[in-house]
C-alpha cells in the first residue's frame, strides 16, 4: 500500500483530539481522523490553534487539569465515537 492510500474510513464519526493547538503530533493525528471522514474537534491550552487549523477545526481551549473545565467541554459536545 503506497503512502497516502487511505485504509481507514470515520465516515460519520465524532473525534475528540485532546492537545492539538499547536501543530505537533496531535494536530497531525486530527488532520489524519479529518482526513479519514471524521468531525473532529480540537483543544488546547492556548486561545487559538494555529492559523492554518481555525477554521479546519471546532476549537475549545482546555485545561486538562481542571476537572469542571473538562465536565463543562463535555457538557457542550454531542456523542463522541473516539476520544
Amino acid at each position: 500500500m503506497g503512502r497516502g492510500t487511505q485504509i481507514f474510513d470515520f465516515s460519520g464519526q465524532r473525534v475528540l483530539v485532546v492537545g492539538a493547538s499547536l501543530g505537533g503530533i496531535g494536530a497531525s493525528i486530527a488532520r489524519r481522523f479529518q482526513d479519514a471522514g471524521a468531525e473532529v474537534v480540537i483543544t488546547g491550552a492556548e486561545d487559538a490553534p494555529l492559523p492554518e487549523d481555525t477554521a479546519r477545526f471546532d476549537y475549545h481551549q482546555l485545561d486538562v487539569s481542571d476537572n469542571a473545565a473538562i465536565d463543562a467541554l463535555g457538557a457542550t459536545l454531542p456523542a463522541l465515537d473516539v476520544l
